[in-house]
């Protein structure tokens, strides 16, 4: 899974939330030349009702996310960190080109439901980058795909 019930993905007629998107649905991919138009090609999830934990909690500027492990996030260096690997002071991108300070990051519990979604097959070199409450972040698919090494440092993961 991916994101928290009631995350707003971007759209091209404003946002919506993940659980709400179904397959053929339009959502905004982003780019670095703006946003362009794709269909939802993967949508699953799971309703909630049970508490799952281990999931993060993100807080940056005004806004927040819960989000799996594995979930990836594309930082203003234009690198890419899956959840584990985002550290209080990354510079997260906002679809809007700027850039926002994660200040916090913690695990926990969550039992309202977590739900994924893909915009582009695998294997292909398509675009997998959707915007969830306004960060550039990877889909369902680009969140399955090894992380990339992070040779900046040799801190451990977060949680390990």
């Amino acid at each position: 899974m991916a994101f928290a019930y009631g995350t707003s993905i971007t759209t091209p007629n404003g946002t919506t939330p993940i659980e709400q998107l179904t397959q053929g649905n339009i959502v905004s991919a982003w780019t670095p030349d703006g946003t362009v138009p794709k269909a939802v090609i993967f949508s699953d999830g799971t309703p909630g009702g049970f508490p799952v934990n281990g999931l993060f909690f993100l807080e940056f500027g005004e806004g927040s996310l819960i989000v799996t492990r594995d979930q990836p996030f594309v930082l203003a260096d234009n690198t890419v960190k899956k959840t584990t690997q985002l550290r209080p002071g990354d510079q997260l991108l906002k679809a809007d080109g700027q850039t926002v300070m994660l200040q916090m990051i913690s695990t926990g519990q969550w039992d309202r439901g977590l739900h994924g979604i893909a915009i582009d097959s695998p294997g292909q070199s398509g675009n997998h980058l959707i915007i969830a409450d306004g960060i550039v972040c990877g889909d369902y698919v680009m969140e399955m795909m090894p992380s990339p090494p992070d040779d900046s440092d040799d801190m451990p993961l977060f949680g390990e």
